[in-house]
């Protein structure tokens, strides 16, 4: 039943009780004496306005039903369990369920989502609390499944007594507003992203000039800035820059946007630009106190600096879409020999002066790719005035607008003739130094194979002598005569070495396919390997492409010293390998020798570097000098790691094949 039927019920009812009071009346009379004529007219007149009274608010209760079914906001009144006592059709539409579905009766939680039933239930709680109208949102779900954020404004409706019966409840649809604050919200979120991020001091500011959100407390952390809500313009010690911030208030005020090159703040100098918008403004500042010192100090020296820098100023322009130069800088005259206006003049020029053979290249650039999103960089040569050939790197980007509209290109033309020069100059260099290298390899060919006789001569005369006084030598005498011996083998053999590691660089066998395990057991057959020294070595070894002089180099140098430089009773020398990540095969040669202490990382594979005297330990410093060389040479590379104390292990990285190619580290 809505509220127009149950108004009208209830007047009738009151109406038929009045006219059975007035008809008990009149028939009490016929017993009783007549009453005065006065008291008649007075009942009368109290039933005819009664009567009147009643059409009136039957007029009035027909009246405010069609208002609230024709309201265009969605009401529904139910009982305080949620039951429905009545709704307007606004509800239809807003819900999507007909006049059947919704009958009176039935719980309005079938058409709630659980979430809105425990915001309906804590409403009617505070309005039983409170007795006072009670606003919520929330979302509803349509008879299509769609959902709607609604808005609900809940009245209590009490009886005489003064106890709640109803709860009117007026529904809005707040949907678009609801998003609108989804994307307000995304929107700020991407600002504060924007603000954060920015490198420049930035800080928004409401109508009264009170910080909003600032970066500054990422860009200068450490440092005192402005909390939200404080003025913008104010120190730590409290007091307030009074000119800034009436400069603040008058831009906000004109909404004309104002800029202060050098505003003395604290001991900073800054850059400060406002920007007003409605409600507030922006405020980016930049600290210029480091560029002002400079400034001052460049304009104390300016004769010097203005000559350095006008010859290091490149050639700057920007091409517009349309083909004209919109901006060339002043230094293309010390470039090309043409001013700035002659470029502007005719946009033509700057094809005019390219090399003729480079045209070409230039043309496609300026057509097809002049539109092109990305950057590019070309070189080519340019005629100067009077005929003189300059080369020019050229490096451009495009120009957009605010607005995304393509505003044409703008340039960069650096030119870099002498280091074009210079890097011809150097190929020559290095090809003279190649030429020289090889001829140096060919000399110390010859000094260690032309010094190889005289010292066999030493050698042997020595031992003449040694022959010819025989029992007359004193120890003195042998002492010399030995060490005079001794000196010609480690000559020889320091120029053997040296020999060798001549050798390696010019060496240019082919490879050969090497089955390294048994390789290595026909090197160590040569070897002269102490009986308390074990070498020890895995079944399996893999197969390569290398040059066998170099590898023999290699594994003969190492085994030499892991053996050479042990002290153990037991002298063990371990040997393997491992295929790398890079399909590259890694050797090893582990010993439990001396060691090499850290600091000497960067000396043991350097020519003649000795950690030790001839006493403690023969050798003349070569061996891993000549490892090192010959496997730069097969594209590797050596390493070690080691303990004083506890050994070292040497590990070899090598390629597969001599196609692979290996940086040294």
């Amino acid at each position: 039943m809505d509220d127009k039927n149950k108004t009208k019920d209830q007047l009738i009812r009151e109406l038929a009780e009045l006219r059975r009071c007035l008809s008990g009346l009149n028939s009490g009379a016929t017993n009783q004496k007549a009453e005065a004529p006065s008291v008649a007219e007075k009942r009368e007149t109290e039933q005819v306005g009664l009567e009147g009274a009643l059409r009136k608010g039957q007029r009035q209760a027909r009246l405010l039903a069609q208002f609230l079914e024709s309201c265009p906001q969605a009401l529904v009144v139910v009982y305080t369990d949620g039951r429905i006592l009545t709704c307007n059709t606004a509800v239809y539409h807003l819900t999507g369920y007909s006049k059947e579905d919704m009958y009176p009766g039935r719980s309005l939680n079938n058409f709630a989502p659980h979430a809105l039933q425990s915001i309906i239930k804590e409403a009617v709680r505070e309005i039983r609390q409170t007795r006072r109208p009670q606003r919520f949102e929330g979302e509803i779900v349509r008879k299509d499944g769609k959902r709607v954020f609604v808005e609900t404004t809940a009245h209590p409706l009490y009886d005489s007594a003064g106890k709640m019966q109803h709860i009117s409840c007026f529904l809005r649809d707040v949907n678009d507003r609801k998003h609108l604050e989804k994307r307000l919200v995304e929107s700020e979120l991407r600002l504060r992203a924007a603000v954060e991020s920015n490198p420049i001091e930035t800080a928004i500011v409401d109508h009264e000039g009170k910080v909003v959100f600032t970066n500054l407390s990422k860009i200068r952390p450490g440092e005192h800035v402005q909390n939200t809500g404080a003025l913008m313009f104010k120190h730590p010690t409290g007091e307030v820059e009074v000119k800034m911030h009436r400069e603040l208030m008058r831009c906000i005020k004109s909404g004309v946007a104002k800029e202060f090159p050098e505003w003395k703040y604290d001991d900073r100098f800054l850059h400060i630009r406002i920007s007003p918008f409605s409600g507030g403004a922006v405020i980016t500042s930049v600290d210029v106190t480091k560029l002002r010192s400079m400034a001052s100090a460049l304009k104390e020296k300016d004769e010097r600096f203005r000559v350095v820098a006008d010859l290091a100023n490149d050639w700057e322009f920007w091409i517009g879409k349309d083909g004209e130069h919109v901006y060339v800088s002043p230094s293309c005259e010390r470039i090309t020999g043409c001013r700035p206006e002659e470029f502007q003049r005719n946009p033509n020029l700057f094809k005019e002066i390219i090399h003729p053979d480079d045209r070409e290249g230039m043309g496609v650039h300026l057509g097809d790719d002049f539109e092109s999103p990305d950057p590019k960089r070309l070189d080519f040569r340019i005629l100067k005035r009077g005929g003189e050939e300059r080369w020019i790197l050229h490096l451009c980007r495009p120009v957009y607008g605010a607005d995304g509209r393509f505003l044409g290109r703008r340039a960069s033309n650096r030119d870099y003739t002498d280091s074009k020069e210079i890097e011809n100059h150097l190929q020559s260099r290095t090809s003279e130094l190649k030429q020289a290298t090889n001829e140096l390899s060919e000399y110390g060919n010859v000094f260690s194979s032309d010094l190889r006789e005289p010292l066999r001569a030493i050698r042997n005369y020595t031992d003449f002598l040694r022959e010819e006084l025989g029992e007359r030598v004193g120890d003195a005498e042998k002492s010399y005569l030995d060490g005079l011996a001794q000196a010609t083998i480690e000559a020889g053999d320091m120029l053997e070495d040296l020999f060798e590691f001549s050798q390696i660089k010019s060496r240019d066998e082919t490879p050969e396919t090497v089955q390294v395990g048994a390789f290595l057991h026909e090197l160590i057959a040569t070897l002269h390997v102490p009986s308390e020294a074990k070498l020890v070595l895995p079944d399996e070894w893999p197969t390569i492409e290398v040059q066998p002089k170099l590898l023999e180099h290699i594994f003969r140098n190492l085994i030499d010293n892991a053996l050479k430089f042990n002290n153990s009773s037991r002298k063990l020398v371990e040997m393997g390998w491992r295929k790398t990540e890079d399909e590259r095969y890694e050797f090893h040669v582990r010993d439990n020798g001396i060691g090499i202490r850290p600091r000497h990382a960067d000396q043991v594979f350097g020519v003649f570097e000795r950690l030790h005297t001839l006493k403690e330990y023969e050798g003349n410093g070569m061996g891993l000098a000549i490892v090192k060389k010959a496997t730069v040479k097969l594209g590797g590379s050596v390493r070690f790691i080691s303990k004083p104390g506890e050994g070292s292990t040497f590990l070899v990285t090598l390629p597969r094949n001599p196609k692979q190619k290996f940086s040294q580290k």
